[in-house]
């Protein structure tokens, strides 16, 4: 290949990618354009609505040929299921996380800190819903994975044995949950300063497990009729 051709070649790649950026700024930017929020009120929505409605508009949008590179795609992928996440569009939300953590387990690995994010948004978008059988599996996984790769006391692998441990409880496995919430803020409290969010937040979830605990230990008083 010749100088020449090179230099064509470098200047058609590189023409490509700034076409792909300003359709990826268009889809990103087409969210809040002429956001209006007294003519959403007007017609009688919800700046939540709008939002999610737009939101899965520019998810769908959103294509290897329109945004070309796949990490970027992965980065994308993953803030709109975030904001889709945070709107209560769980089933949105968990296809684009799907997305997210396909590519970087081909382009990272398993064992890839982004990965492993991604993996756990994607089990906290099947925790909120309901599908708690899939959320267990991916967060026992990456649970598996960051001991391996971090240790049992790193942080990551703690947060990750409580959100497990907090799926089980919210599946009705009291039993199952309450020792890995329990264990994960025992290593907590001896490895990370006491006003450490995960101590913190650990707490409080062994605390609503406790509770969830001792309502289904209750005995049922059931009314006899006279």
């Amino acid at each position: 290949m010749t100088v020449s051709s090179c230099l064509h070649s470098g200047n058609q790649k590189a023409q490509s990618r700034l076409v792909q950026i300003e359709n990826g700024s268009e889809i990103l930017g087409a969210i809040f354009t002429d956001l209006d929020l007294r003519r959403i009120e007007s017609e009688g929505k919800t700046l939540e609505e709008v939002l999610g409605g737009r939101l899965k508009a520019a998810a769908a949008k959103l294509t290897d040929d329109s945004v070309g590179d796949a990490m970027v795609m992965a980065k994308l992928d993953s803030m709109l299921g975030k904001s889709l996440y945070s709107l209560g569009h769980f089933e949105e939300s968990i296809d684009l996380f799907k997305k997210a953590t396909a590519i970087r387990l081909k382009a990272l690995g398993p064992d890839d800190r982004e990965t492993l994010a991604t993996q756990h948004n994607l089990a906290e978008g099947y925790v909120l819903a309901g599908k708690y059988d899939e959320a267990i599996r991916i967060h026992r996984q990456t649970l598996e994975r960051t001991q391996a790769i971090l240790g049992p006391t790193h942080v990551d692998t703690l947060a990750s044995m409580k959100d497990l441990g907090n799926v089980y409880v919210a599946k009705g496995e009291i039993d199952t949950g309450v020792p890995l919430i329990a264990e994960s803020l025992r290593l907590s409290r001896l490895t990370l300063e006491p006003e450490s969010e995960l101590i913190l937040t650990g707490t409080n979830s062994l605390a609503v497990a406790y509770q969830y605990q001792r309502e289904y230990a209750r005995p049922c008083r059931c009314s006899r009729r006279r």
